[in-house]
């Protein structure tokens, strides 16, 4: 096993994350969306940032659930554009902590 110092030097910033979304399709959220996935970032985002997130139906993406958003992705230091994209999405499903996902973890 390499140490990190030996790996470092040697290493030269790529990488590739694999990723399945926990539910849905990983589809770019955006105000006008629609469907099932929005449901899923309205109550995922009212839990960890504890508040009621307003939207009728639930099931779009408008105002309340864009500034919910924002403020996860200024809480995890993403840029705070009111898109549920990728890197928003992958952050918000690692915060969750959803039981049967793959972890990395260190040995030991």
């Amino acid at each position: 096993m390499a140490s990190l110092a030996e790996i470092m030097p040697l290493w030269l910033g790529d990488f590739l994350l694999v990723w399945r979304p926990a539910v849905g399709s990983g589809r770019v959220l955006r105000r006008g969306s629609s469907g099932t996935d929005v449901v899923w970032l309205r109550e995922s985002l009212a839990r960890i940032l504890d508040i009621e997130i307003a939207g009728q139906p639930a099931s779009n993406y408008d105002e309340a659930l864009k500034a919910a958003v924002q403020g996860f992705q200024r809480l995890r230091r993403l840029q705070p554009d009111g898109v549920a994209g990728a890197r928003t999405l992958i952050t918000l499903n690692s915060v969750l902590d959803l039981p049967d996902r793959p972890r990395l973890r260190p040995e030991g």
